[in-house]
């Protein structure tokens, strides 16, 4: 279960698709149905990576850690975090990565409030902009230095990373298909009808980390939420924390967890 690989008589350049990192991400079952049984490629080789076979197994997010938090150089981790299984898998699934030129990384949300968008580095714009997706973020690899993709960052490969929106909407499943298609196209490995969107540039600007474990936020922010300069946003224990700038939130919530990361800070590309 925790590989598929579809193979074109020309093996080369590979093409890895990672789903599953989360248990609760499940917005693309039926995607990889689709795909394991059905695609058939004219050229290169597909894998298909399952990202945390025993937490999709026990029905649980991690089991451990999370895993896209799993992929930095041993010397970055913990002994905590280097004894779990998601550190073993993210091993595992390197060595994959490694013999991969391309990969695409499908994730969802739990709230219906998230927005859908594309995260991506300079090498991968001409093919995300055949993405269905309105909003584009870049510059992540410099703020959350972890992940699948900062991995394959570090060994020079293209990458990009969905969000597609929330879980258990059927539109995130058409997106990610429609994603899907949209790269094997791009990338010569089945015909499929492209079509180029406008996306609404960002990039990564900053990341708070949580200094105890009672954070709470002000209010409820949205995805992509303007923020004002000394808008109160958060309280972590007793201290109210106050915006500095002008900025866009993202992935806000309330933590219970210290030294976690809280939000993202997002600058408009055009400001």
């Amino acid at each position: 279960m925790e590989t598929i690989m579809i193979t074109w008589k020309k093996a080369w350049p590979t093409l890895a698709i990672i789903w599953w990192t989360h248990w609760n991400e499940v917005c693309w079952i039926r995607l990889l149905d689709f795909l394991k049984d059905n695609l058939t490629i004219k050229s290169w080789k597909v894998i298909l990576i399952y990202g945390n076979p025993e937490a999709i197994a026990k029905w649980v997010r991690q089991v451990w850690m999370n895993l896209n938090r799993a992929f930095l150089e041993d010397e970055k981790l913990d002994s905590t975090q280097k004894g779990t299984y998601e550190y073993r898998r993210s091993r595992d699934i390197m060595e994959i990565l490694k013999e991969c030129d391309y990969s695409l990384d499908i994730h969802s949300s739990p709230t219906i409030w998230s927005k859908p968008m594309i995260i991506c580095e300079n090498n991968a714009i001409e093919i995300a902009s055949y993405f269905p997706f309105d909003i584009r973020c870049e510059w992540f690899d410099e703020i959350d230095p972890w992940s699948t993709e900062y991995f394959i960052n570090s060994i020079w490969k293209v990458w990009i990373w969905i969000e597609c929106w929330y879980h258990e909407d059927p539109i995130a499943s058409i997106r990610a298909k429609e994603c899907t298609f949209a790269l094997l196209s791009s990338l010569g490995m089945i015909d499929f009808p492209k079509k180029k969107y406008v996306q609404k540039q960002f990039i990564a600007n900053a990341k708070y980390i949580t200094k105890t474990d009672d954070f709470k936020i002000a209010r409820f922010f949205d995805d992509f939420e303007p923020i004002k300069s000394w808008e109160l946003i958060w309280s972590d224990w007793w201290n109210p924390v106050y915006s500095k700038d002008w900025w866009y939130i993202l992935f806000a919530r309330d933590r219970n967890e210290i030294w976690v990361e809280w939000f993202v800070e997002i600058i408009d590309w055009d400001f």
